[in-house]
């Protein structure tokens, strides 16, 4: 698990807010007005101008939007611009029950989305969680026994508000009236430079856009807090992390974590509260002639995140799948025997010599990855390699 927090991040996530407002803010405005025609604030007859022409979204999509409210027949998709006065005309045999026994509570709820959009999109994750726990206190209906977000608030809110799906695609987010410049997964991958999975730091996740500026290959986005039941999270910044097919779709799937049971890459990786080890299983593993051994994490049972470790650990399959690079191990030892545990020594002081190679260069040139926790994104198995040269006293 590597640490994904750095100085940028902060301006990263102004960048994200950036790009997801004006889209999120058109999309909250339409709702806000959607309640206000049925409270009776706006008449029905002018709900056209009022959600049409008052927009800067294109009406197809914005008869999509109406339809999230509607009582819907599953072949249809969309309410037509023809049929909106109606519909706010007679909402009662149109729009769903939910909505119109809360109408006035809903366009509050709406409301403070519109006024706490910022927290919701740059939050840290316990200031997301204390957000969603003080909205659905104080507007209970939004939720089930439960907990979860209420259907088909839950699906508007996802699929509508904090629209991950459009985001993820190769068109994005419209990031102002213009519609010129949209803001999209591979832009925010493109910021991040993050290039192996946070979760395993096995598998390169490169981000490439072309020359004309369409996204080739990124890494797949992880939501921490699983989005289909934190559907408020879908698009906030410290709740995507980058990560691997592997990690995030076979691995993690939509199980749902918390800050209590699992370490959260962007308060802190593993560091120094666990490290790879490994065990040889027969003579010539000890000496490097065999991959015949098993590689695991070691745990420091002193740790305040000892708990948390070893969930990740668990849910990744960490030790089994690392077991796997059993290749790298064998070479780290037989560097070790082969120079009598000199190996950087003898890159700086004698192949290398008069260079003045840094000890950070010579280990680059000795083991192939970065020395320093800060990089460890950069290659993968960059925390392994570390570990196990230090557990060597190869430095």
């Amino acid at each position: 698990m590597l640490k994904l927090k750095n100085e940028r991040s902060s301006i990263i996530a102004e960048k994200h807010f950036d790009g997801v407002r004006f889209y999120i803010n058109q999309v909250l405005e339409y709702y806000i007005n959607a309640f206000e025609i049925l409270i009776g604030n706006k008449s029905p007859s002018d709900a056209v101008f009022i959600l049409y022409n008052n927009s800067y979204l294109d009406a197809n999509f914005i008869n999509t939007l109406g339809g999230k409210l509607c009582f819907m027949k599953r072949s249809e998709k969309k309410i037509t611009k023809l049929k909106i006065i109606e519909i706010y005309s007679k909402p009662n045999i149109y729009i769903n029950n939910l909505f119109i026994v809360h109408k006035a509570g809903f366009k509050l709820f709406f409301e403070e989305l519109k006024t706490n959009l910022k927290l919701i999109i740059t939050g840290s994750p316990k200031e997301l969680l204390l957000f969603q726990e003080d909205i659905k206190t104080k507007f209970p209906f939004v939720k089930e026994n439960n907990g979860l977000f209420k259907e088909p608030l839950r699906r508007l809110l996802l699929q509508s508000v904090f629209n991950y799906n459009k985001f993820s695609n190769k068109q994005g987010l419209p990031k102002s009236s213009i519609r010129s410049d949209y803001w999209e997964r591979y832009d925010l991958a493109k910021e991040l430079n993050v290039n192996t999975c946070a979760y395993c730091n096995r598998v390169y996740t490169f981000t490439v856009i072309s020359e004309s500026g369409i996204g080739v290959i990124s890494p797949t986005i992880d939501h921490f807090f699983d989005k289909a039941k934190n559907p408020l999270f879908a698009l906030s910044f410290y709740n995507l992390i980058p990560s691997c097919t592997n990690c995030n779709s076979i691995l993690k799937g939509c199980k749902e974590l918390s800050l209590e049971d699992y370490v959260h890459p962007y308060l802190g990786g593993f560091g120094g509260h666990a490290k790879f080890n490994y065990i040889p299983l027969d003579v010539d593993s000890l000496i490097g002639e065999s991959v015949n051994l098993k590689v695991f994490i070691d745990l420091d049972e002193l740790s305040p995140i000892n708990h948390q470790i070893k969930n990740n650990i668990d849910l990744f399959q960490l030790d089994i799948i690392y077991t796997q690079h059993g290749d790298q191990v064998r070479e780290l030892i037989k560097k070790k025997i082969m120079s009598n545990n000199r190996y950087i020594e003898i890159l700086r002081h004698e192949t290398y010599k008069g260079l003045s190679l840094t000890l950070e260069e010579s280990y680059r040139l000795a083991f192939g990855n970065y020395y320093s926790e800060s990089e460890f994104s950069k290659r993968p198995l960059s925390k392994m390699i570390k570990d196990l040269v230090e557990r060597l006293k190869m430095i």
